[in-house]
């Protein structure tokens, strides 16, 4: 049986090593957190697609769950906040996969990934008006920002950022729309569905104040990375690979998503997307 859990003890345990402040709920521990396990799924924190806060962890953990539970392999799915941990997870005899955007495996000596794309993603710069009330002029080109402070969970280019003197801080979506509203950064960068969340469910008193920055949407996509080092692997990546396939196909995936997304059209327009990465 496929279990979802935060990770507490390996979260606590890395955090100090990597001296990085604990969240201040701190985590949720579930009952076979002190065992060893097989088969274990390091996600991103990245609600509501992947978070402790949505029922089942959001859409791409009961995804994920749901192709592991067609070719019938048991997997423990552990949340955990910051991607700077990946690299620790990635070494990591049980890990099977890992979860999230683009993550740096050239890091990793010997490690052997293969990238499976799950859900195509609309991301958007957002500032806040509060301390931004003529908004940020932005057209696509990235020397606009010069001067300004910029916020992001994920790997961004940021040599280039800084090429253009714009200073980047990194942090954990939560981290860094609570730094947009105090002014501690200028922008950051989210997903649609992220902002839409966030706003709604922790920024609620004020979300008319985080505002999208015109012409700065794009593409980018949630990713499965199928450990395939050894043997047995390799033939469990194989299997999953074979089974979500079908679940696109057969309409299983897009069934999935509706049940999120509560809209037909969007539903379709995600499914359409995701077959066009997936060429």
């Amino acid at each position: 049986m496929n279990s979802f859990r935060i990770n507490g003890l390996k979260y606590l345990t890395l955090t100090l090593m990597l001296s990085v402040p604990l969240m201040a709920t701190g985590p949720r521990i579930s009952t076979n957190v002190f065992q060893d396990n097989k088969n274990d799924i390091y996600a991103l924190d990245s609600a509501p697609l992947i978070s402790s806060d949505i029922q089942k962890g959001g859409l791409i953990i009961e995804l994920v769950e749901a192709v592991y539970a067609e070719i019938n392999e048991d997997v423990h799915t552990n949340i955990i906040p910051l991607q700077s941990m990946m690299k620790f997870y990635m070494t990591q005899s049980s890990t099977i996969a890992l979860i999230g955007e683009e993550l740096e495996f050239d890091l990793v000596k010997n490690a052997s990934y293969t990238k499976i794309p799950l859900y195509v993603i609309e991301e958007v710069y957002v500032y806040n008006k509060l301390h931004h009330k003529d908004g940020i002029k932005y057209d696509g080109n990235i020397a606009q920002l010069k001067g300004l402070v910029y916020g992001t969970s994920n790997n961004d280019d940021i040599k280039r950022f800084n090429e253009n003197s714009i200073t980047v801080k990194k942090g954990s979506q939560l981290s860094l729309m609570k730094k947009l509203r105090q002014g501690d950064i200028d922008l950051m960068k989210t997903s649609l569905e992220g902002l839409e969340w966030y706003t709604n469910n922790k920024f609620s008193s004020d979300k008319e104040n985080f505002k999208v920055i015109d012409k700065s949407k794009s593409y980018s996509v949630v990713s499965i990375y199928l450990n395939e080092k050894g043997a047995a692997n390799k033939a469990l990546s194989d299997r999953f690979q074979k089974a979500f396939k079908k679940m696109v196909d057969d309409g299983r995936y897009r069934a999935i998503l509706q049940r999120y997304l509560k809209d037909s059209k969007k539903a379709d327009i995600k499914s359409t997307l995701l077959k066009q990465y997936r060429k």
